[in-house]
């Protein structure tokens, strides 16, 4: 259980760390961790009920964190980094566009991306739309400031959906599966 404690505060610090070390610390604390349980660790080996399950529960985490560090053949879509140079010249030419404001501390906005936006059918509608990423990580900065006040964003995510007029359809603010924001998106003219 000390295992478990010390996981979940690594698991709560790792919105807050730069991209390079949080892809790696929980999956390399989870392979640590189940090495020490399953070759040093011999508390209560002598009771088979506790034994297996301490194996295999050190077993299912050895597996579960080797196979985070594999690299990921997860699909994509092709973002463009926000620029309102760019976004101005969607609009002009009557681009459908979807703009993603999302921070990397905020865990709707990784399951955007790890759960929604990797959908294959999603990816497939999201080539009819310009689409935009904003980074609004540094809050406080005055580029997103202005973004905020342009936008109206209120809090991550945020995605807006915006048809070929130049006019907001729609607005999301939190975690859609990619079945609803395929109909979303599939609705936008």
């Amino acid at each position: 259980f000390g295992f478990l404690l010390l996981g979940m505060a690594f698991y709560f610090i790792d919105p807050l760390l730069p991209k390079l070390v949080s892809n790696y610390l929980l999956p390399v604390y989870g392979i640590i961790a189940a090495v020490i349980l399953i070759f040093i660790d011999k508390t209560a080996n002598k009771v088979k009920g506790f034994r297996f399950f301490k194996l295999f529960f050190a077993g299912l985490v050895l597996l579960l964190s080797v196979y985070s560090l594999l690299p990921s053949s997860r699909l994509s879509p092709d973002w463009e980094k926000f620029e309102i140079s760019s976004y101005e010249m969607a609009l002009a030419n009557n681009n459908k566009i979807i703009i993603d404001f999302y921070a990397d501390w905020c865990i709707p906005c990784k399951e955007l991306d790890a759960l929604t936006f990797s959908d294959p059918r999603v990816i497939d509608e999201m080539k009819n739309f310009s689409i935009f990423k904003v980074d609004m990580t540094q809050t406080l900065s005055e580029e997103a400031e202005n973004l905020r006040k342009q936008f109206n964003i209120l809090g991550m995510p945020t995605v807006l959906l915006i048809d070929s007029n130049g006019n907001e359809v729609n607005r999301l603010t939190g975690f859609v599966n990619a079945n609803e924001f395929l109909k979303l998106i599939q609705n936008v003219k």
